[in-house]
């Protein structure tokens, strides 16, 4: 009974340890996420503030 004890308590350590990881991961690109919409959004304030300035683009007709 405790080599299956053993096998049991091991399985359940490694699908933690892959739940950290997996959570890691995502936290990670959540992030990236994250960064990415600040930067977007600081150009758009920008934009807002200052028409035609710089990171702004106009299509012609529009």
């Amino acid at each position: 009974m405790g080599i299956f004890w053993d096998i049991m308590q091991q399985d359940e350590l490694d699908k933690q340890e892959k739940k950290a990881r997996n959570l890691e991961e995502r936290v990670g690109q959540l992030e990236a996420d994250l960064a990415t919409t600040r930067v977007l959004l600081r150009k758009t304030g920008t934009a807002e503030k200052n028409p035609g300035g710089p990171g702004t683009t106009f299509i012609k007709g529009y």
